[in-house]
């Protein structure tokens, strides 16, 4: 319900996405809302739908660690993943972090995927000082679990998420991930989370140099994420689709 909780961001619309989804709605026999959270968001943006046809379905994950890989990162490095528009929150993190990246030479922030930095991004980080340690990695889909694995932690400082697949690819790849304490973070991440307060550097920070300098910190979470991990499965979620799809029939 993103378009809806943040229409600051949508200004544009061309598909009409709010407009079709209320439609869709309230005419469909039942609902897959992929969290709780984004079922409590539904009943809360359209109170009038009866919370009955509203069934929550997990996601599962297939991601895979590949051992060896031939994209370049560094030996130490802390992960973003995916796009970093808006809500996502990735300048916030770039400041959060600048000065401990600075003190750590062999420490670097790698974004992977969402597309390569663009011309407003690469002045805002040589304003930060951090063109030599902010990298942009792009990747094969064999190389993702690789880079989780590799990583000191993976941090998703987003505002909001539905669900968030990368939650789960980090704690299957044995990534400890740092994240918000909102939306659907504790319910998928659980206690494999290390949680900030949203928008609060100061946490983000102490959180960050935590799983970074606490080895038995990090290797604790990144049990935990493995035993979390395992209560998302396709195999599930396929399940209880079938179930959904036999009973509106």
């Amino acid at each position: 319900m993103i378009h809806e909780l943040y229409p600051q961001h949508y200004v544009k619309d061309p598909f009409n996405v709010v407009n079709n989804k209320k439609t869709l709605i309230h005419k469909a026999t039942a609902i897959i809302a992929v969290s709780e959270n984004t079922k409590k968001d539904i009943l809360k943006i359209y109170p009038n739908i009866n919370p009955s046809k509203i069934e929550v379905i997990h996601h599962g994950s297939s991601i895979e660690i590949y051992k060896k890989s031939n994209i370049s990162l560094p030996n130490e490095y802390l992960l973003f993943v995916g796009s970093r528009d808006n809500y996502k929150n990735f300048r916030f993190l770039a400041e959060t972090i600048v000065n401990y990246l600075k003190e750590n030479k062999n420490l670097y922030l790698v974004c992977a995927g969402g597309g390569s930095f663009s011309d407003e991004e690469i002045d805002f980080i040589t304003k930060l000082g951090m063109l030599n340690k902010i990298i942009y990695v792009n990747f094969n889909e064999k190389d993702l679990g690789y880079i989780y694995n590799k990583a000191k932690c993976f941090v998703f400082p987003s505002e909001y998420e539905g669900f968030g697949i990368p939650v789960l690819e980090a704690i299957r790849c044995e990534c400890p991930i740092v994240l918000t304490n909102n939306s659907s973070f504790p319910e998928v991440a659980g206690n494999a989370g290390i949680f900030f307060e949203l928008n609060n550097k100061i946490d983000l920070l102490s959180k960050i140099k935590k799983v970074c300098e606490d080895d038995n910190f990090r290797k604790k979470h990144i049990q935990l994420g493995i035993d979390r991990a395992k209560k998302f499965t396709w195999e599930v979620a396929a399940k209880q689709c079938f179930e959904l799809y036999n009973s509106v029939i």
